[in-house]
């Protein structure tokens, strides 16, 4: 009997142990991708910088320009 009881807390133990590591295993997927989403808005804000100052060193001025259906169109002056 006692050599049962011996078996089902290692049993217990090792299920306990793969169970933590499962949490543990979540929980640095989550903080990758927090870092991932991270490094993904600061390039996307790096690009549209990049793009602001290539429409303003082309000399295009946003107030010349209006978007109907998704295309841009000259306003009429």
């Amino acid at each position: 009997m006692e050599g049962m009881f011996d078996k089902a807390w290692v049993i217990l133990s090792v299920l306990a142990g793969l169970g933590v590591l499962g949490v543990l295993h979540c929980m640095a997927t989550a903080i990758n991708n927090h870092h991932k989403v991270h490094d993904l808005r600061v390039r996307v804000n790096e690009l549209r910088n990049m793009q602001i100052h290539k429409l303003k060193a082309t000399n295009l001025e946003y107030a010349d320009y209006d978007v109907v259906g998704g295309e841009s169109s000259k306003k009429a002056a």
